[in-house]
């Protein structure tokens, strides 16, 4: 074999070699890819998952928050109601002659 034939099988060889490699290369790169993209998929679900859990929590304080906040009105406004009769009172004792001591605590 000639000098030029040996260079020639020589440069294929290299050429084959990187070719491999390449081809390697795009195999593991299309694994990684793949791999990325199925760990992305379950992340979204993950997240998803998370959002309408959170969701649910939410809509059922938001629905309590609301409820109590009627009760405490009901509340408030049974304190007033009582409170005004509770004036009436005092209002009509006071007229009637009956003298309260305004400092004393009860």
């Amino acid at each position: 074999i000639s000098s030029r034939d040996k260079n020639i099988v020589s440069l294929e060889d290299t050429i084959n070699q990187q070719l491999n490699t390449i081809q390697h290369m795009q195999s593991e790169m299309a694994r990684v890819m793949q791999t990325n993209s199925i760990k992305e998929k379950g992340l979204h679900r993950s997240h998803k998952k998370e959002e309408e859990s959170l969701q649910g929590v939410f809509v059922a304080l938001n629905d309590k928050l609301e409820t109590n906040e009627m009760v405490y009105r009901l509340h408030i406004e049974e304190l007033v109601s009582e409170l005004e009769k509770l004036r009436k009172i005092v209002k009509r004792a006071e007229d009637g002659g009956f003298f309260l001591n305004h400092n004393c605590p009860l």
